[in-house]
């Protein structure tokens, strides 16, 4: 009815080797799609945190404000995990000053604020 014991272990052997191999590409991720590039909306990085470019307007207490081209005014909170960069220098945050230019990387707030992790001062501009 089946077949002889020869063809029976020859397809369960076949059956095997295929659950393997779904198992296989299931637990490598492999037959799953994958973008080609991490993330190219324009405003964003590659680390999916919004950046934004602007001259450095009035500065406060755990925060300061950004001028975009624009027009528009960001208000940026920043706080103890946020990295200063001028260039690729490491600087403290008494660096920043009125009247910069800079690029701020961070997580969007409420509103049209951003959550600073890096701001890096643009040298020779502002």
């Amino acid at each position: 009815m089946f077949g002889n014991k020869r063809q029976r272990t020859g397809r369960r052997a076949l059956l095997a080797g295929s659950i393997l191999v779904a198992v296989t590409l299931l637990l490598t991720g492999c037959g799953t799609a994958s973008p080609a590039t991490p993330n190219t909306r324009p405003g964003t990085t590659r680390h999916h945190h919004p950046a934004v470019s602007g001259t450095v307007g009035s500065i406060g207490n755990g925060s300061f404000q950004l001028n975009t081209a624009g027009g528009s005014t960001k208000t940026v909170l920043t706080g103890s995990k946020t990295r200063y960069l001028e260039g690729k220098q490491k600087v403290s945050a008494s660096t920043l000053q009125a009247g910069q230019h800079v690029r701020v990387r961070g997580k969007k707030a409420t509103g049209s604020g951003l959550i600073a992790r890096v701001v890096r001062i643009i040298p020779g501009k502002g």
